[in-house]
């Protein structure tokens, strides 16, 4: 049976390669893929492209991904994404902490090492100021679409984790 999308979280910030990166969760019945589309540029090569200098390396300019039509396989072998399989999720949280929704996710990698991932979601800017000119406050946007992430999770996650995670009230 192939491999199902559930849902995609387009606007999220994690340090999962060192610092904070935008990324994207696309998850699916059986993982959850974290994309980077835009590249990371290290601290070393700013400063070169700030100072006018010729970096090393040029960043890549992002990849526009369509996450409805991509090979969930070829996404998953790219080397800069982190796939984390549910079969090796140790514990996963979703929770409001200082006005943001964010994840947890404490699982093991090939090696048996454990490792988390954490990400901040966050809704677009369009959406928060849409909202605003509705008169809605922007932390009640941030916690409904943190409401809206926790509901996708729970369609993907299998039962046997989705009742031992932590969901925000």
């Amino acid at each position: 049976m192939a491999e199902r999308r559930i849902g995609l979280i387009p606007n999220a910030t994690t340090n999962a390669r060192g610092a904070d990166d935008e990324c994207a969760i696309l998850a699916t019945d059986r993982r959850l893929i974290v994309t980077f589309e835009k590249p990371q540029i290290r601290f070393k090569q700013g400063l070169r492209n700030y100072f006018g200098k010729e970096a090393d390396a040029p960043p890549i300019p992002p990849a526009t991904v369509n996450y409805a039509t991509v090979d969930l396989d070829q996404l998953g072998k790219m080397p800069q994404n982190v796939v984390i399989p549910y079969f090796v999720v140790e514990k996963f949280a979703l929770h409001m902490t200082l006005g943001v929704a964010s994840i947890d996710v404490k699982y093991r990698n090939e090696a048996g090492k454990s490792l988390t991932f954490t990400a901040i979601l966050v809704p677009s800017e369009p959406l928060i100021k849409k909202n605003k000119m509705e008169g809605i406050r922007r932390r009640d946007t941030i916690k409904e679409y943190g409401q809206k992430c926790q509901e996708l999770f729970k369609r993907a996650l299998p039962s046997s984790l989705s009742q031992n995670t932590e969901w925000m009230s």
